[in-house]
């Protein structure tokens, strides 16, 4: 049996490069390997904070935007200033 892609795949890393509570705890990306309501072998970006809920639960929190190409040495796509909103996916 021949190994099939995922129709969607998530690689999440640990923010190594993070300096400020406000930047994102996990960064990754997004690709979906399936044409569905987004056009196959589209890429995003993907940003996760560590969250604590009211009731005190562990949880994280994200966002998702459109990749755009980087290099080693710039800065993350999610600069620290910028705040998650809530995310809503459809599977």
């Amino acid at each position: 049996m021949s190994y099939q892609k995922p129709a969607i795949e998530v690689v999440a890393f640990t923010n190594t490069r993070k300096k400020t509570e406000k930047q994102p705890d996990v960064t990754g990306t997004i690709t979906f390997n399936e044409a569905c309501v987004i056009e196959a072998g589209t890429k995003f970006d993907l940003a996760m904070w560590n969250r604590i809920s009211k009731g005190g639960n562990p949880f994280q929190s994200g966002v998702i935007k459109p990749a755009r190409q980087q290099d080693a040495a710039m800065d993350p796509p999610f600069p620290a200033a910028e705040k998650p909103g809530p995310v809503k996916i459809d599977f």
